[in-house]
């Protein structure tokens, strides 16, 4: 059966809701997962409240309350073991730190060594202020404005990278590639965050992972607001089959449109192409065969599930290999003969594993929050916040950079 995406959305709902009531009841989980866990419903209540009922209501106010306190907890928590994460703008901790590791690298190096340490670093800064300048000017450009008109999109990139392990000048170099794909100034503001998330999740680059993201939107016929379901759905692919990005990326582009056609969803794409790799068939293969198969059947008045009930009909009256290898090469082609038997095998798994994707809500949290556990992704999470800050004081628009650009134009006059 074929959700609608309003059914699609109240599924993905209350399967956020039953794990979050299980994590809350569980024996298992720790006091600390389910006081994180409390923080985040209460800003998501404060928000539908602060939406529809105004800020300044008693409400909001009083939930506005509960908030300020837990996560006021919730941070002496994490800063007591040296952990400041929890919230990536606490930049007065964060820097305060730095200025210790400074002082104390300057103290061990002497006046010489701290004087050259304190150049990379204004140098790392400059050159990080020029670099994001120039994307967000390509941006102008594409999208046929100023910086200016840039602003809350700039404010947008700037969010998306502090949270993730994305710095603020290669989300501003994705927005660039979504530009480039056609879309509108607001589109690409929606799509960043998701497309990041999925990069992260499915190790692949932001600007490849959004290209992948929009070709199933217009695959599929999802709007831009579904950006995040697709997403979690492409994750969930990942997690309940053996298809990673590179393989996805290989089957869908020939099977997505026809799946499309033939109104079978983006999981039931991704559990056809997974049972065909799990039996030793490349995903590029399947892709391409499943695709040019399904054009087939449709051709002779046919469809996937009635072929497949035909061959597994003919399996019970017990008709002979070679025979049943005819008969798939009839509804098949020769090529894809044998991925019709395969499928056959499998007939009983295949919608069942399409139902699995679809109801695993929350699998790109969980792919990103593994990802994200390395001490790489953590020094690179460090790396997006000192970027962050850098760009809260310049960011290639400023006082600063508009005297630099003058007294360079200036002088080039001469």
């Amino acid at each position: 059966t074929i959700l609608t995406t309003e059914e699609k959305l109240a599924q993905s709902k209350a399967n956020r809701e039953a794990r979050e009531s299980a994590i809350l009841s569980s024996s298992l989980s720790s006091e600390y997962e389910k006081q994180s866990l409390r923080l985040l419903q209460l800003r998501r209540s404060y928000k539908q409240v602060a939406l529809t009922e105004g800020e300044s209501t008693k409400k909001a106010r009083k939930l506005k309350k509960e908030i300020q306190a837990l996560d006021a907890t919730l941070k002496r928590v994490d800063g007591s073991v040296g952990q400041f994460q929890r919230s990536v703008g606490n930049y007065g901790k964060a820097m305060g730190s730095a200025r210790n590791a400074v002082r104390s690298m300057m103290g061990a190096m002497g006046a010489v060594g701290g004087a050259y340490l304190f150049v990379r670093v204004m140098r790392d800064a400059f050159n990080r202020v020029k670099e994001f300048d120039k994307s967000m000017q390509n941006l102008a450009g594409i999208l046929r404005t100023d910086r200016e008109g840039l602003k809350d999109l700039e404010a947008q990139i700037i969010m998306v990278a502090s949270v993730t392990v994305k710095t603020s000048n290669e989300v501003s170099t994705l927005a660039e590639k979504l530009v480039t794909l056609g879309k509108s100034k607001n589109d690409v503001k929606q799509l960043l965050q998701p497309v990041v998330e999925l990069g992260i999740g499915l190790e692949a680059s932001g600007e490849d992972a959004g290209e992948f993201l929009v070709q199933m939107l217009n695959a599929f016929g999802g709007s831009i607001s579904e950006a995040k379901s697709y997403a979690d759905t492409i994750a969930s692919i990942r997690m309940s089959t053996s298809l990673d990005f590179q393989k996805m990326r290989d089957s869908f582009q020939y099977l997505a449109p026809i799946s499309n056609a033939l109104n079978q969803d983006l999981a039931y794409t991704g559990s056809l192409v997974g049972i065909l790799a799990d039996n030793g068939i490349k995903a590029q293969r399947a892709g391409r065969l499943m695709g040019s198969s399904q054009q087939r059947l449709a051709g002779d008045g046919k469809n996937l599930t009635g072929a497949i009930e035909e061959l597994n009909q003919a399996q019970k009256r017990g008709v002979e290999e070679n025979k049943l290898l005819a008969l798939s090469t009839s509804l098949f082609g020769v090529e894809a003969s044998t991925l019709g038997l395969i499928l056959a095998n499998n007939s009983e798994i295949i919608d069942k594993n399409a139902q699995s994707i679809r109801d695993n809500g929350g699998a790109l949290d969980a792919l990103v929050t593994e990802q994200l556990k390395s001490l790489d992704a953590k020094l690179n999470i460090l790396d997006s916040a000192w970027e962050r800050f850098i760009l809260t004081i310049e960011n290639g628009d400023g006082k600063i950079s508009k005297f630099f650009k003058t007294t360079i134009e200036s002088l080039t006059t001469l």
